[in-house]
């Protein structure tokens, strides 16, 4: 399968990668995926394991969220925890001096989706125009579309900006289109976390619909290794990395 995403097992060796997951980064660059599951896989019980597969038959890296300079960290994680369970592989932070993602609120979800941070827009949006990504910001502008609108026909992503202020000027200048969520009350807008969880679950029916799925078999493999890394606690899994030299 083609790849859907234009972060993919090349971009675990990328500096903020390095920053985010640098013990995954280094194992898997060390060794390579297929070799880590067969590290991990002893210490991982079945239930595990399909669990893992389920999770990876319904991850898509078709589109990804972007948060253009949330400064309410309350909002972040929860977002974190709704994109996840909506089967989002990835979800970039722009701007984030330091996001703290509380486990209380997102319920471990951090630990099975990549979330990378960005600190400036000008370096995320080139690398989207580079590999052709289409870029959709969420705004209330005249010429956006209803959400009910969207379809999605290729690797994307929505941005949503902060509390206050919406996408920035960047983002707005480089999108190819906008969208909106309709409301029939008084009010325009939604807090950006119910506005996350109402796109991210237009964008699964979506490309349930209308769009090819899944991961491409390498973001797929290097996924899996992720999630077996992850699952193995923590001790036992630093002695295993350091027994054959990965970290």
């Amino acid at each position: 399968m083609k790849s859907n995403s234009f972060l993919a097992i090349e971009n675990w060796k990328t500096p903020f990668f390095e920053d985010y997951r640098p013990f995954i980064a280094r194992g898997l660059v060390k060794c390579g995926p297929s070799q880590m599951v067969d590290l991990m896989a002893p210490y991982l019980t079945q239930e595990r394991k399909k669990k893992i597969e389920d999770v990876l038959d319904r991850r898509s890296s078709m589109v990804s969220i972007v948060l253009d300079g949330l400064y309410n960290p309350g909002n972040r994680n929860a977002i974190v925890r709704t994109v996840e369970s909506f089967g989002h592989n990835w979800l970039h932070c722009v701007e984030q001096d330091s996001m703290k993602l509380i486990n209380r609120t997102t319920q471990g979800a951090d630990q099975w989706i990549h979330v990378p941070q960005w600190k400036h827009r000008s370096e995320l949006i080139d690398v989207l125009k580079k590999n052709n990504i289409k870029i959709i910001t969420a705004s209330l502008t005249p010429n956006a579309i209803p959400l009910q609108q969207l379809t999605i026909q290729g690797p994307s992503v929505v941005v949503l900006g902060n509390e206050a202020l919406g996408p920035s000027t960047e983002f707005e200048e480089a999108s190819d289109f906008s969208v909106k969520i309709d409301s029939v009350g008084m009010t325009q807008s939604f807090n950006v976390s119910v506005a996350a969880a109402i796109i991210a679950w237009e964008i699964f029916k979506s490309m349930k619909i209308n769009s090819p799925n899944g991961l491409s078999d390498e973001e797929r493999l290097t996924t899996k290794a992720y999630y077996y890394l992850t699952s193995v606690p923590g001790r036992l899994r630093e002695n295993l990395l350091l027994e054959k030299s990965l970290i």
